[in-house]
């Protein structure tokens, strides 16, 4: 049975279940916001506490800032000691008064042998999940989707009985940040990188005929984020670059973030006239809606990005997950943070965990600023070019994905129904 919010809520808004072949049924439920509202503050109070260490103060920062300054010192208040005991009181009265039947009446009917929670360790199930499966003795498994959801995501209050992780950063974050038990806590690679393992479905001469880049020619990818910094600036100085000698004959190919929009000023990308950049194929009708005023998010193939990775020799971006899919794919990688154009996303995030443990590796290069943009970058050309990188790209991207022999779907269908038993085992 896979469960979703109610049609039309903004969380699967560009999604029909019915149109997707599930294999089985589905069912909506409809969401409490006063619910949600009532988890999120517990979360953000307990977040909003003062606690020693950057990560802590870059998160109350985070935290204060999408909040607003009302809010923020709000929250903050009640936080305090003694303060915190009533509010947590009277916030679990609340949650009594407002039960969630709708998932209650579905765990009823379907009596599960165990519950599987795909998210970012936020979101509109995940709290109470977490409630439900510890009354009811259900097993609950949930899977984390990205590499800052343990250390700046997570939203839960309680601990499922397993959480599974990429790899070793995500691991310590979990153990560390959330409080979960090292042994309940899995290293299970990541399900969306699967797709890395496929033979790409086009050669590198077709991939360059395709993208009208010349096939002679190293090709370097600019991978937008989604920090809103100025990206059409970047490509302007890159291009200036290879046009003036300054970086060697190079194929600048920018690919934005599916819901980047091309960063500030993105809009004017397509009209810039571009001397050695090329838009990626698959994101030129993305930056046309752009162009038009249109900014949602673009669900994209990862087969294109996997093609896009293949076929490259390196890879800048200013922050964004695309650095560490460049490093499983071999590919050196080079993390740009533009001093003159930080947005508040941007400033923020720079400075959380997950960040922190890659600008510390050797082997990704990191500019400081646009002054080092230009002889980072060739120094990122001249690894691309060195034997012996592609191997040690491999090696640091273990650390954040741990690498497994057999297919994610393999793994995990076992686990499953090594949990299950487990339950009944218990049961008898």
């Amino acid at each position: 049975m896979f469960v979703f919010p109610e049609q039309g809520h903004r969380r699967i808004s560009q999604v029909d279940p019915s149109q997707s072949e599930l294999p089985g049924p589905h069912e909506h439920l409809t969401i409490l916001p006063e619910r949600q509202i009532i988890w999120k503050w517990l979360y953000l109070v307990e977040q909003l506490r003062w606690k020693s260490g950057a990560q802590a103060k870059a998160l109350r920062r985070l935290h204060r800032c999408n909040a607003g300054w009302k809010a923020a010192i709000l929250l903050t208040a009640l936080g305090l000691p003694g303060i915190r005991q009533g509010f947590q009181w009277v916030a679990r009265r609340k949650l009594r008064a407002l039960p969630f039947d709708g998932l209650r009446e579905l765990l009823d009917r379907e009596q599960p042998d165990i519950l599987i929670h795909p998210c970012v360790m936020e979101g509109v199930f995940l709290n109470d999940l977490i409630e439900e499966s510890k009354r009811r003795n259900i097993p609950l498994v949930v899977i984390m989707n990205s590499w800052d959801n343990p250390s700046t995501k997570r939203a839960m209050i309680g601990i499922p009985d397993w959480l599974l992780v990429w790899g070793e950063q995500t691991h310590r974050h979990a153990v560390d940040l959330a409080g979960m038990p090292p042994e309940r806590t899995l290293k299970f690679g990541a399900a969306q990188f699967e797709v890395y393992r496929e033979a790409p479905r086009m050669t590198r001469e077709e991939f360059c005929k395709l993208n009208g880049a010349d096939p002679t020619l190293p090709i370097l990818v600019y991978a937008g984020s989604s920090k809103g910094t100025r990206e059409i600036d970047h490509l302007r100085q890159l291009d200036a670059a290879v046009e003036s000698g300054a970086l060697p004959p190079t194929t600048l190919l920018y690919r934005p973030h599916p819901w980047g929009n091309g960063g500030e000023g993105g809009a004017n990308i397509l009209d810039e006239p571009w001397r050695h950049v090329i838009i990626e194929h698959s994101m030129r009708e993305y930056l046309d809606q752009v162009r038009a005023g249109q900014t949602q998010i673009c669900l994209s193939d990862y087969r294109h990005t996997h093609e896009v990775l293949t076929h490259c020799d390196a890879l800048i971006s200013p922050l964004s997950t695309i650095i560490l899919e460049a490093a499983l794919h071999g590919k050196p990688a080079m993390c740009f943070l533009p001093d003159t154009d930080q947005s508040n996303h941007f400033r923020h995030d720079s400075q959380l965990m997950h960040f922190q443990d890659m600008f510390e590796m050797q082997e990704i290069l990191v500019a400081h600023g646009t002054r080092e943009l230009l002889p980072r970058t060739i120094e990122l050309l001249a690894r691309s070019r060195a034997e012996g990188w592609a191997e040690k790209m491999t090696k640091a991207a273990e650390y954040f994905v741990e690498p497994h022999d057999s297919p994610y779907g393999d793994r995990i269908t076992e686990f499953f129904k090594a949990v299950v038993a487990d339950r009944e085992t218990e049961k008898k």
